[in-house]
């Protein structure tokens, strides 16, 4: 199992420092996220019995919904980030 390096591994190394709270939420974001997809796929697959694709295609929909609305909370981040420098 790979193993998350310390700060002062990074220090070492030359390497951008390591923010553990970035690392948690992305980790929590991603299993949160495969679970929710993992929840529509399974209601979509109960309203259309037999048509797996079609339920398989609605969950797409939903996944590139999703996927679409992430630069709006990472533009606004970024913005201010550049207002607090």
């Amino acid at each position: 199992m790979p193993r998350i390096g310390t700060q002062e591994d990074a220090h070492a190394t030359g390497d951008q420092p390591i923010d553990l709270g970035i690392v948690t939420v992305q980790t929590i974001g991603a299993s949160v996220g495969a679970a929710v997809l993992a929840a529509i796929l399974q209601s979509n697959a109960s309203h259309h019995v037999g048509a797996s694709a079609r339920a398989f295609a609605d969950t797409f929909w939903w996944a590139l919904a999703a996927t679409a609305l992430t630069p709006v909370p990472a533009l606004l981040l970024s913005l201010r980030r550049r207002e607090g420098r």
